[in-house]
């Protein structure tokens, strides 16, 4: 979501204004700063959308957030003007290898954030062709300061999967879903990325929505109508889509378990089936993580 405003300079008496917002920004160490300035930061359903423009004579960039409401980073990018127009971004699958958000408070009340950045961003790969060649970084931190959120109704919905044990956290940050008619073992595939570098693939021979509530158990062995766990291995890479990737990209584990079906309801205007999983993860033979009453919410397809 990128909405882009024509930014004013600020007064020399910056020091007689009552500060509602600000942003701090040091991008390979030269510093930006923008006070009460009309940046805009929006909350839609789930999450709070960042987006300003540093317009200046000597310099100008603009930069987006996305966020969760409870910190969790989904995305970042800068389109650097100062550098023939470049996109910088973090990395599609796993942005917290790269960059870190500490010290976030967010009141729902006051219609406030404030929370630190820091870390680098990868400059945006051209095409699929691409996709192997190693990109320039960009190191940026800085701190984001507002009482001034707006609130857009949320109007969609949007599927979610969500788990977390000692070792692992899952927080989905983006989502995709396919179904292939010509393939009868898991037609349905739903893929949710989390932004450590992890992804979960639901797969199916039928659309979730049809079926019953109840478990479902798989093993190791199990072709269809199971849970998988992936990690990216490939080289860090920020692309426009954000989604595309190879088999050979991931490694993938040995998953065994369940999955139960919760419930059917539709929320705006779609079809969503909620559930839980439980699963006991291998690499090679050996057990890694035991993941119980993890929470996934799909949409059906029709």
């Amino acid at each position: 979501m990128f909405i882009f405003l024509l930014l004013f300079s600020c007064t020399d008496d910056e020091d007689a204004i009552v500060v509602n917002q600000s942003v701090d920004v040091l991008i390979d160490n030269k510093q930006f700063q923008l006070i009460n300035n009309d940046f805009l930061i929006v909350e839609n359903c789930n999450d709070l959308f960042i987006d300003f423009i540093y317009d200046k004579p000597e310099n100008h960039f603009m930069m987006s957030f996305i966020l969760s409401k409870k910190g969790e980073l989904k995305h970042i990018s800068l389109l650097d003007f100062r550098r023939s127009s470049s996109f910088y971004r973090t990395p599609d699958f796993n942005p917290l290898r790269l960059m870190a958000i500490t010290n976030f408070k967010y009141d729902d009340i006051k219609k406030s954030i404030f929370f630190d950045f820091n870390g680098e961003l990868i400059k945006t790969i051209n095409g699929i062709q691409d996709m192997d060649t190693p990109k320039e970084k960009l190191k940026i931190k800085g701190t984001v300061n507002t009482n001034n959120i707006k609130t857009e109704e949320c109007s969609i919905f949007i599927p979610d999967l969500t788990f977390e044990i000692p070792e692992l956290k899952f927080v989905t940050t983006k989502i995709n879903a396919s179904f292939n008619p010509n393939i009868s073992t898991n037609s349905y595939i739903f893929r949710y990325y989390s932004n450590n570098g992890y992804r979960i693939l639901i797969k199916s021979k039928n659309d979730l929505w049809n079926l019953d509530k109840g478990v479902y158990p798989f093993n190791e062995n199990s072709a269809e109508n199971r849970i998988d766990l992936e990690q990216y291995i490939g080289i860090i890479r920020a692309s426009d889509s954000g989604t595309y990737s190879r088999d050979i990209d991931w490694k993938k584990y040995q998953t065994a378990g369940s999955y139960t079906i919760l419930e059917h309801v539709i929320i705006n205007g779609q079809k969503v089936t909620k559930g839980e999983m439980n699963l006991k993860v291998y690499d090679n033979g050996v057990l890694i993580h035991t993941i119980t009453k993890g929470k996934f919410e799909v949409t059906g397809f029709n």
